[in-house]
């Protein structure tokens, strides 16, 4: 009797061993997940991370260009406002030098003078 005591006694430790050896594993499989879902998680950041660099890289050339164009257009403006102050000095020149003419009539005599 001692001896079937001992073999069932021995049974029920290799059964908890091997419960326990079930639950280290299933410990070590959760934490094997865990790490590959922080794993996966630190990619996804990264590359959300990496798009969102690549929008506002985008967005920064887009200022850029608009940037360059309103330079352009400011620099085409400027140039017009000088072609037209220079337009506008040569008709007041044109306007005063015809002012300054002498206009002469003939004289019905045969003559001329001065108007």
């Amino acid at each position: 009797p001692g001896g079937a005591g001992r073999g069932a006694g021995q049974r029920s430790v290799e059964e908890l061993s091997m419960a326990d050896l079930d639950r280290i594993e299933a410990e070590k499989l959760a934490k094997a997940a865990e790490l590959r879902a922080a794993a996966l998680r630190e990619e996804q950041e990264a590359e959300a991370a990496k798009a969102a660099k690549a929008r506002i890289l985008q967005q920064q050339r887009q200022a850029e260009r608009r940037a360059e164009a309103a330079e352009a257009e400011r620099v085409a403006a400027e140039a017009a406002a000088a072609k037209a102050a220079r337009a506008a000095r040569a008709a007041r020149a044109a306007g005063n030098m015809s002012r300054e003419k002498v206009h002469y009539t003939l004289d019905p005599s045969g003559g001329s003078t001065r108007a």
